[in-house]
């Protein structure tokens, strides 16, 4: 049991495993992913925050793209937020 609010889980993932400086790769999916990124911002990461399709989440081949770009290995972790929402029809 985490005794906190889904923010609270988010910015204890993110601090419990990352330093400050640490470059993340986050996909735009939605509202939620964009108050995640502000939220790493201000805990002081590096994000590269790629743009996306809300419906869509976020493209396989970009996240492959972006980490074989990486030879560095300075991308420290991959941020995903996944929503689900009942279609009409």
């Amino acid at each position: 049991m985490y005794p906190s609010s889904g923010t609270g889980a988010w910015e204890a993932a993110l601090v419990n495993r990352l330093s400050p400086g640490d470059r993340v790769l986050m996909f735009e999916t939605g509202h939620f992913s964009q108050l995640w990124c502000q939220l790493a911002q201000k805990d002081g990461f590096q994000v590269e925050y790629v743009p996306g399709s809300w419906p869509g989440g976020a493209a396989a081949e970009e996240l492959e793209s972006r980490l074989n770009s990486d030879k560095s290995h300075e991308i420290k972790a991959v941020l995903v937020g996944f929503t689900t929402r009942l279609q009409p029809g």
